[in-house]
């Protein structure tokens, strides 16, 4: 049997996030009789066609007396971790003999890969995120160079520990992206590393293009931690604001936006939505969308504006990097370069006609993955790393 592990949870829609690739690759598997098992943080009423668990039947308990009493006491980071740390101890009651592998979407797992260990079960992770050690150093050189403090999940010390206990214990380590197998390499040259390229969103259905006149409208879509980079576009923006609006849609994290208040206050033409429920409204009728991120495993966000056929701006630091063709189907920069985004985006100022032709053709790109194959490539590498 292969165990499937993932922190995220199943509910009425699947799965989400990495958990998705755990679902579609356990189903992949099943329906060519490979016995597997799927373990998630909880279960609603998504059935799936294979065995599948909450890490524990009193999930639903210990998550409400998390919500209701000991989240009030504790900084966002510090719940993560410690629901982290509670799965992992249920987590590893579901380890035994008979298991051929263990396929987990999620390194905060050392008691859980310990015992593997102990019973010679190869461990093998898919991340969907770049490496935590090198998120760290990132977000603190930034919050050092923009003269801020910050505290946040990434550079938590108790949770950065318990990722490298579990990262020690891991043998194979399948990446889909370049940008994310660099950032593990680094770091952890003595595992094993299997290439898989490909986007953790099934290709989708087009929508149909709005012809976006003589405006000008710059999109930027994102929970904004420092890892984002909007400071670079923001900076960028001081000489771009009068051709057009930029919009920011998304929740700023406080650090950040104690730069933007202190830095960037007298820019012009930009709009601050704060948290929305939805961005398929801003996607559509933007005109360019910028992913000036530092370090990113996507983002989801480019995926949504070719489902639209809106061109995107994103730097070499984006997993996605490797399906975009620069100049083609969008446009590639240098992370932390807002000189290299001001000047892409004057040029794209300048050039409205071809943006269209760009998106249309991103948009087509998207249309035309793969999503199946792709499942297909990781579920055949998973299958012969058994013991």
């Amino acid at each position: 049997m292969i165990l499937f592990i993932s922190f995220e949870s199943l509910t009425s829609n699947g799965a989400g996030g990495t958990g998705k690739i755990a679902y579609e690759v356990a189903k992949n598997l099943s329906a060519k009789q490979q016995p597997v098992k799927l373990i998630v943080s909880s279960k609603g009423k998504f059935t799936t066609p294979f065995t599948s668990t909450p890490v524990s039947l009193w999930t639903h308990y210990y998550k409400f007396i998390l919500n209701k009493f000991v989240s009030p006491l504790l900084k966002p980071y510090q719940k993560r971790h410690l629901e982290e740390r509670i799965f992992d101890f249920f987590c590893s009651r579901h380890i035994h003999h008979e298991q051929k592998l263990i396929f987990s979407t999620t390194p905060f797992l050392p008691r859980t890969f310990k015992k593997a260990k102990r019973l010679g079960i190869p461990i093998v992770f898919f991340p969907g995120t770049p490496e935590e050690n090198h998120i760290a150093e990132l977000v603190s050189n930034e919050a050092k160079k923009w003269k801020v403090s910050s505290s946040d999940v990434y550079t938590y010390k108790p949770r950065l520990n318990i990722f490298n206990q579990g990262m020690k214990l891991i043998d194979h380590v399948i990446c889909h992206s370049s940008v994310i197998e660099s950032t593990f390499r680094n770091r952890w040259p003595d595992k094993n590393f299997i290439s898989c390229l490909g986007l953790l969103k099934p290709g989708c259905e087009a929508e149909a293009q709005i012809a976006q006149g003589t405006s000008f409208r710059v999109l930027y879509a994102a929970h904004t931690v420092w890892l984002k980079g909007l400071q670079y576009l923001l900076k960028a923006w001081n000489e771009l604001s009068a051709h057009g609006e930029l919009i920011i849609v998304g929740s700023i994290d406080p650090s950040v936006q104690q730069v933007i208040s202190r830095d960037f206050n007298a820019l012009k033409n930009v709009t601050f939505t704060g948290p929305v429920s939805g961005i398929d409204e801003y996607v559509k009728n933007a005109t360019i969308l910028v992913c000036p991120s530092l370090i990113d495993g996507g983002p989801v966000t480019v995926l949504e504006a070719m489902r639209f056929g809106v061109p995107s701006i994103l730097t070499d630091a984006c997993g996605l990097k490797d399906f975009i063709h620069n100049g083609e189907t969008g446009w590639i920069i240098e992370a932390g370069n807002a000189i290299q985004l001001r000047d892409r985006l004057m040029a794209c100022y300048a050039d409205r006609d071809s943006l269209q032709k760009t998106g249309a053709a991103a948009q087509r790109m998207l249309s035309d993955y793969d999503f199946k194959a792709f499942i297909e490539n990781i579920a055949s590498e998973t299958v012969a790393l058994q013991k």
